[in-house]
This record gives C-alpha cells, structure tokens and sequence, in this order.
C-alpha cells in the first residue's frame, strides 16, 4: 500500500512539473512563431496549400501545431491518471477532460499572445483577442471543473447557512440608513461570533 502512496505521489509531482512546462513551451512557441527564422514555414506550407489566404494558414499553424500536441499529451496523462489514481473515468470523460485542460491554458494562452501581436502593430483586433481570450478562459475553468466532477452546490443548512445568512442580515442593516435599521434579532446563539445585530 506504501509503494502504491509513494508511486502516486511521484505520478502527481510530475503532472505539477509538466504543467508548468508547457506553459514555458507555449511562450516559446510565440517566441520562436515571432522569430524571422521561423517565419519561412508560412510561406513553404502556403504553397502546398494554396486554397487558404496566408494570414489565415499562419493563425492555424499559431493555434494549431501546439494546441494538438498538448491535446495529445493531455490524453495520455489522463489515461494514465487511471492507472495511477484509480480513477474511473470512460474513454469519453478523458477526451472532454483533454479537451478542456487543453483549452483552459494552452489556447486561452495562445489568444493572449495574438492579442498582444495585434496591439504591438496597432490594431485594435488585439484588444477582442484579450476579450476573447479572459471569456475563453472563464469558460474552459467552469467546463474543467464540471468534467473533473466538481459541481457546486447552494448550502440549504449548517453553520455555513447560518453564517451566511447572518452576513447578508449585516450588510442589508449597513445598507440602509441609522433611522431605517431595524434590529430584529432574536438571540446571540443565532448569530455565530456577533457583538451586535
């Protein structure tokens, strides 16, 4: 039971490392994509697909070569966390978990730099990129969560409730004016920590 502690331990330390590495391989990428070395790949591809408009063939590239390599690499970290975790997700649950752990810094990551391309040339599309890019990541966060099985719920009762319940009690008196408050508080127990109501 020790060794199988001690092997998931290792398993979730490298998942830390990796994400940090590619989140240094996707300023990378933008620093290499930006270079002028790099920047003969566009035409040599434009002519083997002639069909697409050049500006249109570099953003897919931009997006593309690092976003499916990490999909890739995000799929089989998933899999594996089966094995490693015991996790009992299908084959449909690792692709949606993939695809949104793909999304949320890889992508949303990539729109940044697209943004700030844009707004180095004085275009204000940069400015929708950013947008785009904090909607973006807002959304891949919330789906991420989901798919991991995260689900918030409302708390109905408990200390939670009552605490909660209380705050919104104080902040509606401070709301209104001296005059206006009502102090309609039955006792102290029902006000966890309170000095007044």
């Amino acid at each position: 039971m020790d060794d199988k502690s001690a092997r998931t331990s290792r398993w979730i330390t490298f998942r830390r490392g990796l994400h940090i590495v590619l989140l240094v391989a996707i300023g990378a990428w933008w620093a290499l994509f930006d270079s002028h070395r790099y920047s003969a790949l566009v035409p040599k591809v434009a002519l083997r697909f002639p069909q697409f408009d050049p500006a249109v063939l570099r953003l897919l590239l931009f997006f593309g070569v690092p976003a499916g390599a990490i999909f890739v690499l995000q799929l089989s970290c998933y899999s594996l966390d089966r094995t490693f975790m015991g996790r009992r997700w299908t084959s449909t649950d690792v692709l949606r978990l993939g695809f949104w752990r793909t999304v949320t810094p890889t992508v949303t990551l990539l729109f940044v730099a697209t943004g700030f391309d844009a707004m180095y040339d004085r275009r204000l599309m940069g400015i929708l990129w950013l947008i785009s890019a904090a909607i973006l990541a807002m959304v891949a966060t919330f789906r991420l969560r989901v798919v991991e099985g995260i689900k918030l719920q409302g708390v109905k009762s408990g200390e939670l409730y009552k605490r909660a319940k209380w705050r919104r009690r104080v902040q509606k008196a401070f709301r209104t004016s001296p005059s206006e408050r009502q102090y309609s508080c039955r006792s102290d127990a029902e006000l966890p920590d309170a000095t007044f109501c």
